[in-house]
């Protein structure tokens, strides 16, 4: 199966997805993105998941988080 991730580490096994409204407004896509991260997480990925408000009004904090879970991620599979 194919699955389109918005940003990806693949060495880390890391997954970040950038939620807007305008697009995961649809019923289908919100169904959809939870049946992706469902089988991602159970195939042993990390996904992180923030909006577009998070990323403007906040990019020092979703950069910290993404750099922890990268440090987490890197820790757990040495």
């Amino acid at each position: 199966m194919t699955f389109y991730v918005d940003v990806i580490f693949r060495k880390r096994k890391l997954a970040i997805e950038i939620d807007g409204r305008l697009y995961h407004n649809g019923a289908e896509v919100f169904e959809t993105d939870r049946w992706r991260q469902n089988l991602l997480v159970l195939d042993g990925w990390c996904v992180l998941r923030f909006t577009w408000t998070m990323i403007n009004e906040r990019p020092e904090e979703v950069i910290a988080m993404v750099r922890d879970a990268i440090e987490m991620l890197t820790a757990v599979r040495l």
